[in-house]
């Protein structure tokens, strides 16, 4: 109830694909946390009604200032229309602890703010407990999310109803994209016709620091959402992870351009591993 202040003023939009990128790349980090609250109508349906319907057209997240009476550990906070009958966004699907309803029963919008943890958070009792897969230190945590547009500030009062689930990260990885955002959404090119070929090693690209991702991901090391993962990491991945990254990014072509669809053959891995 401390992090986010009464009120929450809207001061931009964000491209959904850039977002939800930056968002699952969260889950290879180790110096900060990502929570959700899901809200729904409380006492203002129409101005409820109003920002989803802003943004939901648009395919686009608000992106929330920060203001007056926000923590300074709160480093980004985005707000997501979600209606019935379409899929929660990427990065709930990483949660570690999530207990929203995959088939969306009404409109809910979900508030996601990236923390900062502080460094006594990462100081367990147990000195040698083993860390979460494929959380690694990250050198500095300065780097902001994307770029976003601005738009009008625009007043939001969180719901009393809205409900929490929390996911350990990491550090903020690197934002991957530039400074200009479009005001309107840009198709994502698909894989080339040749999809099922890995693609061609990059010989401008230097060795990587872990001999490990040449020797088991081979010409896949150079594929933009490994860049994306060993960045957020530190390059620091152990064995098994790099193993079903190899997996993951051999069978689906598509999995190598866009961090969402990595994320999700991810969490279907790690579903069917428990449920094994």
């Amino acid at each position: 109830t401390e992090l986010l202040p009464p009120v929450l003023e809207i001061e931009g939009r964000l491209e959904a694909k850039r977002a939800d990128d930056y968002l699952c790349g969260l889950q290879w980090s180790k110096k900060s946390d990502v929570s959700v609250l899901a809200l729904t109508p409380y006492d203002n349906r129409a101005a409820f009604d109003q920002i989803f319907d802003y943004f939901a057209s648009r395919g686009r997240y608000a992106v929330i200032g920060k203001g007056r009476g926000m923590s300074s550990i709160v480093k980004d906070v985005y707000i997501t229309p979600v209606g019935p009958g379409h899929n929660l966004p990427p990065h709930i699907n990483l949660l570690e602890y999530n207990t929203l309803d995959p088939n969306v029963p009404e409109r809910m919008l979900v508030v996601t703010f990236v923390v900062n943890k502080p460094e006594h958070w990462d100081n367990p009792v147990v000195p040698d407990a083993p860390q979460p897969v494929g959380a690694s230190p990250v050198n500095g945590n300065g780097t902001h999310g994307p770029q976003f547009s601005p738009r009008p500030p625009q007043g939001f009062t969180p719901m009393q109803n809205g409900h929490a689930h929390q996911q350990q990260f990491g550090g903020i990885p690197p934002n991957p994209y530039s400074a200009q955002s479009p005001v309107s959404g840009q198709p994502y090119s698909a894989p080339n016709s040749g999809a099922g070929a890995y693609p061609s090693p990059s010989p401008q690209l230097p060795p990587h620091p872990n001999p490990m991702v040449h020797s088991i991901l081979g010409p896949l090391a150079h594929t933009p959402v490994v860049a994306q993962i060993l960045s957020a990491a530190g390059n620091n991945v152990e064995e098994h992870v790099l193993l079903n990254m190899r997996d993951i990014l051999a069978n689906d072509p598509a999995a190598r351009d866009d961090l969402g669809i990595f994320s999700q053959r991810l969490a279907n891995v790690g579903s069917h591993g428990q449920q094994g």
